[in-house]
């Protein structure tokens, strides 16, 4: 395991997946959720700290990143996918599937205390692959979350 990853924190993962999404960098984020999902499947998305940003807009789009992230690995995990395993064990998806409890993944509770900024955001993309109601509720417009 290389140094980067010991030291890396799930918080710094959220704070590049910001970064990627306000210099509209889809494949940048994708790479960051493939990172997140597949390489540090011991990061528990409801154990992420409240980082309690200063900034409204940014704490805001924070707390929307990691609902995010919580639909995106969900879909995943209900196709049959499991965090940490890669695709080189296909044959694990059918056994998986069958799971009758899945390991789903939720957002932490301070997510959803996060209100939106008074203003709002908007992202040019191409993509728009996801249920973006995390953005909408907290009026961060964006076609963009291509996790």
């Amino acid at each position: 395991m290389g140094l980067f990853r010991k030291r890396d924190t799930p918080l710094r993962a959220i704070y590049r997946l910001y970064e990627w999404l306000c210099t509209n960098s889809d494949s940048e984020i994708m790479q960051e959720a493939w990172y997140f999902f597949n390489l540090q499947p011991t990061w528990v998305l409801k154990d992420i700290k409240d980082p309690k940003d200063p900034d409204p807009f940014r704490y805001a789009i924070l707390a929307a990143v990691v609902e995010l992230l919580a639909l995106s690995f969900n879909k995943k995990i209900k196709l049959g996918m499991r965090r940490g395993i890669t695709n080189k064990k296909p044959l694990m998806i059918f056994e998986f599937k069958k799971d009758l409890n899945p390991p789903y993944e939720e957002a932490p509770l301070w997510c959803a205390e996060v209100p939106g900024p008074s203003g709002t955001f908007r992202s040019r993309s191409r993509f728009m692959y996801m249920d973006l109601q995390p953005l909408f509720k907290r009026r961060l417009l964006s076609p963009f979350w291509n996790f």
